[in-house]
Formats: C-alpha cells, structure tokens, sequence
C-alpha cells in the first residue's frame, strides 16, 4: 500500500483476521512501481525474494548480510501487545546520525508525542492490520537533527506464526534541504 504524506485516520489493528497471504507479495510487488530510491528498490527486492507464497515471512528468512549496503538505514521493531506499542528492536546508523541519539530498546510511544498521529505509528499500525507493505514518500512530520526536503519509509511485515505480524523491517531514506 502507498501512502502520500498525508494524515491518514488511526487504523485499529485487526488480529486474527484470515488472510490470503498472496496479498501480502502482490502488494510488495505492486510498490516496485513507486520506490524512488535505490536503497528502497533494494530493501523490497529482497523482501519479495524472501517472502513464502502461502505466509509472511519470519526473521530468520531475513539474513542482513545479503543486503549490507543499506544496512544504515534499516529499523526493526517488534510488535508488542498488551497494550499495543512498538519496540525498536535496532536501528542502522543513519537512523542514529539522523535523530541524534539511539532508539534501540525504547518504545515508538517514549520517544514521540502523539504518537498516534504520527507515520511512525500511524504506518506501522497499518501493517499489522493489513499483513501488507506499506510505502510512504513525502515530508517527515517528526524532528531530526538534518532538515528533510523528503523522506521515502517501506515497512514490511515479518510474522513467527507466518500470520501475525510480531515485527516489522523498515528502510528509512532521507533528502536533505
């Protein structure tokens, strides 16, 4: 699913839900169309490349080092429910050199106000709703140390069961001003 930067409503998560995973790779296929960077193209080739036809797939279809050169600029969080929150499990080092300081073990929800209003959760709460990709291209509505003239975020749904989503690999692209 592409989203232009603008303020999508909340999206309850839906758990449980039957899905056809098929959706999930139709979906992450359907984006290579509007990826603008390199390092996003890459991220989602290799997703697609990972990704079992009948599930989603786990961390350990995941390896890093068959995509070492974006590595800087990959978060992985993992979905925690009960209340419902997002850990940040790591953080490449752009990520690091952009926010100024490490995200690694603390919560989407201690490090943003509002997080709810927020692509950071609005987005990420969406792929655990769908079990789909999802793509955001336009201006960043959260502070960092570099101004952004844009950003580009893939997020991409990782499930242990192969159903639910328990983690979530993102690629974060910047453009400076």
């Amino acid at each position: 699913m592409h989203l232009e930067n603008t303020c999508e409503d909340f999206v309850q998560p839906c758990f449980g839900a039957k899905e056809d995973f098929g959706k999930s790779l139709k979906a992450a296929y359907s984006l290579l169309s509007v990826i603008k960077s390199a390092g996003a193209r890459k991220m989602l080739e290799y997703y697609i490349e990972i990704h079992p036809a009948d599930r989603l797939p786990n961390r350990e279809n995941f390896n890093p080092m068959a995509i070492p050169s974006i590595l800087p600029n990959i978060v992985l969080v993992d979905v925690v429910r009960n209340p419902f929150r997002f850990k940040y499990r790591l953080a490449g080092t752009e990520v690091y050199n952009q926010w100024g300081f490490e995200v690694t073990g603390k919560y989407i929800d201690e490090l943003v106000q509002a997080p709810n209003t927020k692509h950071s959760q609005i987005d990420r709460v969406a792929v655990v709703a769908t079990r789909q990709p999802i793509h955001r291209f336009g201006m960043p509505d959260l502070e960092f140390r570099t101004s952004f003239r844009e950003m580009e975020y893939l997020h991409l749904p990782f499930a242990e069961d192969g159903q639910n989503v328990d983690m979530i690999l993102s690629y974060l692209g910047y453009w400076a001003c």
